[in-house]
């Protein structure tokens, strides 16, 4: 009797000791998991805004460059394109005053729009163009189709009248630049985008 009561007075506690362990165990497990869990929760959200915030960052960086890289890229061709056409007119202004008192108006014309046709290349997309003022003939076009027709009338797919608006511009502006809608020569039945710089001569 006295060894059960003195194996109970030993075993009880020792069970009770090991169900107070289980237990704090247990909720320590417990704790830790949800601890963990909202450990990963948070480190997933700190990853996903740094990374978001990283690629906007690359995004918008990109997105500029691309801008920066546009814009210099027109700054340049109309740099160019208006270069070409200053050197061109230079050169018919030299002939027409070293051949004025020589030749006969209609030569001189002729001479004059030879020059214009010797620097186009045929079918390039980047070519110099004639129209007289008065009639709207093309006298020279890089689209042998419409050399010598008159371009009065006709409208680009955007509605803005090609000959007109160039007058208009000249009378406003002077020597401009315009962005309209035009055939190419190497594809002349569809219109695209053109930047054009006209200088009246």
């Amino acid at each position: 009797m006295q060894k059960k009561i003195y194996y109970k007075l030993i075993s009880v506690p020792i069970v009770l000791i090991a169900i107070v362990i289980s237990f704090i165990t247990f909720f320590n497990i417990q704790a830790w998991e949800q601890h963990r869990v909202e450990a990963i929760n948070q480190l997933t959200l700190d990853f996903t805004k740094r990374n978001k915030e990283k690629i906007e960052h690359d995004i918008s960086q990109f997105v500029n460059d691309i801008d920066y890289v546009k814009t210099e890229t027109t700054r340049r061709l109309k740099n160019d394109i208006k270069n070409s056409v200053e050197k061109l007119i230079s050169s018919l202004e030299s002939d027409y005053n070293y051949n004025k008192n020589i030749k006969s108006e209609t030569e001189l014309k002729k001479e004059l729009l030879n020059i214009v046709k010797s620097q186009n290349k045929f079918g390039s997309d980047r070519y110099f163009f004639v129209l007289d003022m008065k009639t709207s003939n093309a006298l020279v076009h890089n689209i042998p189709s419409l050399e010598g027709l008159p371009e009065r009338g006709i409208k680009d797919i955007k509605g803005t009248l090609v000959f007109e608006s160039k007058i208009d511009i000249l009378k406003r502006d002077g020597d401009s630049f315009q962005t309209l809608y035009f055939k190419k020569p190497s594809n002349p039945n569809k219109e695209f985008e053109k930047l054009v710089y006209f200088a009246k001569f």
